[in-house]
C-alpha cells in the first residue's frame, strides 16, 4: 500500500521520474520474475494487497468456474487496453496513468467487499493475471503466499498460488484434449500472445493507431500459426510453454535496446540483456518440461503426484 501511494504521489508529482522508473525499471523485471516464480510479485503487488486486506469479514463470496473465465477475457483485454494507451498516453502523461491506477484501486475495493481473498481483483479482472498464468505454469522455485496462509478457494479453477502447474488445465477443461480449447478464453489468450508482443514493438515506428494495429495483426497471426500447430498434432501443453517461452523472448529482444537508451547503458547491454533473458527461458523451459511426464496416455504433473490424498483444487473434468 505504501509503494502504491508513493507511485500515485510520484506520478502527479514527478511525473518524468516516475514513469522512467515505473516503464523502464519495474516493468521490465516482471516478466523475469514471473517464471521464476509468480508468488514474488503478487506477494509484494499492492492491488493484491489491497483486494485481501478490504475481504470480508463472512469470507464473501467464491468465483464460479464461470466467472473465472469470463475474468480470463476481461484481464486479457484490459491488458490489450493498457498496452495500446501507452504510446499516445500512458509513457508521458504521469496523473493519467495515475487515474487509471486509483481507478484499478477503488475496482479492487469494491469488489474485495463482495468476494473474498484475492477473488475479487487479483485473480479475477487483473490485467496481469493471464500473463501471471502463462509464465507461471512453471516457477522455477517455490515461495510462500503470506496472503493466504490458510486456503479458502476463493477461485475455483485458476488459481496460480494453489497450483500453478494445474491452470492450464484448469482454464481449458475437456477441450485440450483436442482442439477446441483454441477457442477457450485462456486458449485464445496464450496463442496470441506471442505475436501480440512481438507487433507491439515491431510497430514502434508508427502512429499510435497503427502500433495498435500491429499488435492486435501480430495477436492474429500467432493464433493462427498455433492453430496449424494444434492440427499438426502439438499438444495443448507444449503450446503454452512455447507460447510463454516466445513472448518472454520477444519482450526482452525488443526492450533490450530501449532499456539502454532509458539508463545509458553501453550498446553492449544490449545483448547482455538479450542473453540473460535467453538463458533464463531456456533455463525454465527444461524445468517445466521435467515438471511433466508421459504416464497412461497423459501429461501428469509431478506437482500432482505429490501431494497426497485428494486434490484441493481439482481439474474438473
Amino acid at each position: 500500500m505504501v509503494g502504491l501511494s508513493a507511485l500515485l504521489a510520484g506520478l502527479w508529482l514527478v511525473p518524468d521520474t516516475a514513469l522512467k522508473v515505473l516503464w523502464s525499471g519495474v516493468v521490465p523485471l516482471l516478466p523475469a520474475l514471473l517464471l521464476v516464480s509468480p508468488a514474488l510479485w503478487r506477494n509484494v503487488c499492492p492491488l493484491a494487497t489491497l483486494d485481501v486486506v478490504v475481504t470480508a469479514p463472512d469470507g464473501s463470496s467464491r468465483l464460479s468456474p464461470r466467472q473465472v473465465q469470463w475474468g480470463v477475457g476481461m484481464g486479457a483485454v484490459l491488458l490489450a487496453v493498457i498496452v495500446a494507451a501507452r504510446p499516445p498516453l500512458f509513457n508521458h502523461d504521469g496523473p493519467a496513468l495515475a487515474g487509471a491506477l486509483a481507478t484499478f484501486a477503488a475496482v479492487a475495493v469494491i469488489r474485495g467487499r463482495r468476494y473474498g481473498k484475492k477473488a475479487g481483483f487479483c485473480n479475477a479482472i487483473c490485467p496481469l493475471i493471464p500473463v501471471e498464468r502463462l509464465y507461471g505454469q512453471a516457477p522455477l522455485i517455490e515461495i510462500g503466499n503470506p496472503h493466504c496462509p490458510t486456503c479458502t478457494l476463493c477461485a475455483m479453477r485458476g488459481c496460480v498460488d494453489l497450483s500453478p502447474a494445474k491452470v492450464g488445465a484448469q482454464l481449458l477443461g475437456p477441450s485440450r484434449r483436442g482442439a477446441g480449447w483454441l477457442l477457450r478464453p485462456f486458449g485464445v489468450f496464450a496463442a496470441a500472445f506471442p505475436g501480440f508482443v512481438a507487433g507491439f514493438f515491431i510497430g514502434r515506428g508508427l502512429l499510435p493507431l497503427g502500433q495498435a494495429a500491429a499488435a492486435v495483426g501480430g495477436a492474429a497471426l500467432s493464433w493462427l500459426v498455433a492453430g496449424a500447430l494444434v492440427l499438426l498434432g502439438l499438444g495443448w501443453r507444449h503450446l503454452l510453454r512455447g507460447s510463454a517461452a516466445l513472448a518472454a523472448m520477444a519482450y526482452y529482444y525488443f526492450s533490450a535496446t530501449d532499456l539502454a537508451a532509458a539508463w545509458h547503458w553501453p550498446a553492449a547491454s544490449v545483448w547482455l540483456v538479450r542473453s540473460a533473458a535467453f538463458v533464463l527461458v531456456v533455463v525454465w523451459w527444461i524445468a517445466a518440461g521435467r515438471a511433466t511426464r508421459w504416464s497412461g496416455g497423459a501429461w501428469m504433473d509431478t506437482a500432482e503426484r505429490r501431494v497426497p490424498g485428494p486434490p484441493v483444487n481439482p481439474v474438473g473434468d
